[in-house]
Parts: C-alpha cells; structure tokens; sequence
C-alpha cells in the first residue's frame, strides 16, 4: 500500500504511531500522553497536513462551528467580546458565525432559526432582551450566554455588574456629588437592571434615599444620549452634580450635552461610564469608567463550551467576572 503524502498514514508512520492514536490527537479526545501528542503535532507540522472539515463533520456530525449572536456589532465592547472569542475558537479549529441583531427582536429570533438551521455546534447568545423563542429542546444546541441573562439561561458568563454600578456610583460620591443622575439604557435587560442595584446600594450606604426623578432612559446611542440630556436640561434647572450613566456613549453624549449647555465637566458636574471603551480614554475630557474583562468573558465562555462539547462535568454554570474603576478626568 502507497502511503500519501499529508494524510494522517503519513503522520503515523512518521510518529511512529498507530492511525487511531493520530485521529486522538487530531480531534483532541483522550488516551495518550504528553510525549505522543508532541510526536504527533511534529509529524503533523512537517507534513503540512490539515484536516478536511466537511469530511469531518460529516463523520462526527459536527460542523465545526459556533453561532454568535450580537445585538450591536457597531459596539466596541461586542466588538472586542467578538475578537477575543475568535481568538480562543480559531485554535480549537472552530469557525464563528457571526449574526448582528441591531436590538431588534423579530431579526433575533430569525438569526437564532438560521444558526440552528446551519447545525451549529453550540451558540454564543449576547441577546438584546431577556427572552428566548420557543424552540424544542430536542432541536436547541448548546447555549451560553454572555453579558445579558434572561431567566432560563442555564450556562452564563457576565461582569460583575452590581459591583460596577456600585464603584461608579461610589466614586461620584467620595468626590462630593449628592443629587446623582442615573441615565440608562431604556431597555430593561439584565445588565442594566444589575448596574441600577449597585447605584442604589451605594447610595444607600452614603443615607441617600434613591429618587426616580433621578433616573433618566434613553436610547444607548451617543446622538440619542445627548439630545436627551440637553431636552432635560432646557426643561429645569441642573438638579444633580453627578451622573452615573449605564454606558460610555451614553456617557459621551452627556458630557458634551452638559458642555453645550454651558456647564463644566468636572467642575460643574462630574460623569463616570461604563465599559471602558476607546472614546472614553481620548475624549475631552477624558471619561471615568467601569472596566469590562472581555478577554476573560470570551475565553472563559469558549471554555464552557468546549468543557460541555467534550461531555466534562461543569461544576459553575453561572459565571461572574470582576470589573473595575478607571479614573480619569470626569471625575
């Protein structure tokens, strides 16, 4: 028998190892040590082999693949969250399918079918409202979540958004403010509801009484963010000195609101974000901001995932990731 080139009888022989022990290795299931895996991944190197991925999934059944689902991809923290779960997936040799919702949820529940009509693997979920369309489980892949949570999520992956809104919410505080704005994303998802309970458990701590006069929704856009402001502002006199807004384009839009009306940042009014995004760092003035660790939500999902593909016992299905406080000069 003629051995061809850059197939896995060429690895063996060059491992000098059986074909079974090269399919292990190939599709990282177990039984073999560390050593016959460095063999296997040399022979592999040399021969320039890779794998045929329609061929393997039609002998798997699995489609090497993963669905990502994104409310905003014009959002630079979806954005990263995106980058950084390729990162981790390209080198489990899985390829992302990557559907934008734009916050709408009839195109939600569409590209959810679409996904699971492409026999996805599993499913990265960052939904723009709390709900899930009714599909039989028998059809539904693996899901995670990631960010937002609605109520039957069985593995999730979020920031610690009550510390964030209570570190956000405490900094306008020990820097003297007392009648705090709480401008917010109008929808009602996990995220900003959890953000909302650490601004009202630091104020509680400082015997501030929360007051829904204080509470402003808008759209989380930064066009949308500032005309709302600026609309308040025209409508009353200023009746805070700070303002704790649930993201950074909001935060934007209110600080350049709050400039146009003639009030100094942060002399008047001071302003802290939330999500650490590019514009905060080298707007004028700089934002002060809640840091979100996409790298370590991304991988730690990828992780769930992989954990859950390969049938290992998953001790913590409801994950939190710590954020933390970027002070810079709105505050």
């Amino acid at each position: 028998m003629t051995e061809k080139k850059n197939s896995i009888v060429e690895i063996a022989h060059r491992a000098n190892v059986s074909i079974a022990t090269v399919s292990r290795v190939i599709n990282c299931a177990e039984g073999y040590s560390e050593k016959t895996k460095q063999k296997v991944l040399k022979a592999i190197r040399e021969t320039g082999y890779s794998r045929n991925l329609s061929a393997v999934s039609l002998r798997t059944r699995k489609s090497m693949c993963i669905g990502v689902i994104v409310p905003d991809i014009t959002n630079e923290y979806f954005a990263r969250l995106i980058r950084e779960l390729d990162n981790f997936f390209v080198r489990q040799k899985y390829t992302l399918l990557i559907c934008d919702t734009n916050e709408n949820k009839e195109k939600e529940q569409n590209q959810l079918r679409n996904l699971i009509s492409r026999n996805v693997d599993a499913i990265i979920y960052i939904s723009g409202r709390d709900i899930l369309p009714e599909i039989d489980d028998a059809d539904r892949p693996l899901i995670v979540y990631i960010d937002r949570c609605p109520q039957n999520a069985a593995l999730l992956v979020q920031s610690d958004n009550i510390t964030g809104g209570y570190l956000a919410t405490k900094e306008l505080l020990e820097k003297g403010c007392r009648h705090i704005l709480f401008v917010r994303n109008k929808e009602a998802v996990s995220t900003i509801v959890g953000r909302k309970r650490g601004y009202v458990k630091a104020l509680t701590e400082y015997g501030i009484p929360y007051s829904k006069t204080l509470e402003l929704p808008t759209l989380p856009e930064y066009e949308a963010a500032r005309r709302t402001l600026k609309k308040r502002l025209s409508a009353k006199a200023l009746d805070f000195d700070g303002i704790f807004c649930s993201t950074d384009m909001i935060a934007l839009g209110c600080v350049n609101a709050l400039q146009e009306a003639g009030y100094r940042v942060p002399g008047d009014v001071k302003v802290v974000g939330f999500d650490n995004v590019s514009l905060s760092k080298f707007c004028n003035p700089p934002i002060t901001t809640i840091t979100q660790d996409s790298h370590t939500i991304a991988y730690t999902a990828g992780a769930l995932i992989m954990d859950k593909l390969h049938r290992k016992f998953i001790k913590n299905t409801h994950i939190s990731v710590p954020v933390t406080l970027e002070r810079r000069k709105t505050t």
